[in-house]
């Protein structure tokens, strides 16, 4: 996970570097959505990341009886 975070605290430092006086603020702006969306994520796939699993595969078989049905009844 380190990884993922110095990648992603290289590319803001990138933009910051590039970016004039007055856009900075907007960069700040949507630099703190963007860290808050990719906590969010993070935090919800470490929390609940093993109930997705289990309901992508229940979701998939579903899927795969639809279609055998849909073919059987056309």
């Amino acid at each position: 996970m380190f990884l993922y975070i110095f990648i992603f605290v290289f590319a803001v430092a990138m933009m910051y570097a590039t970016l004039s006086s007055e856009k900075k603020y907007q960069a700040m702006v949507s630099t703190r959505y963007l860290a808050g969306l990719g906590l969010f994520v993070a935090l919800s796939d470490m929390f609940g990341g093993y109930d997705r699993y289990i309901y992508a595969e229940l979701f998939d078989r579903m899927a795969d009886v639809t279609r055998v049905v849909e073919i059987l009844i056309y």
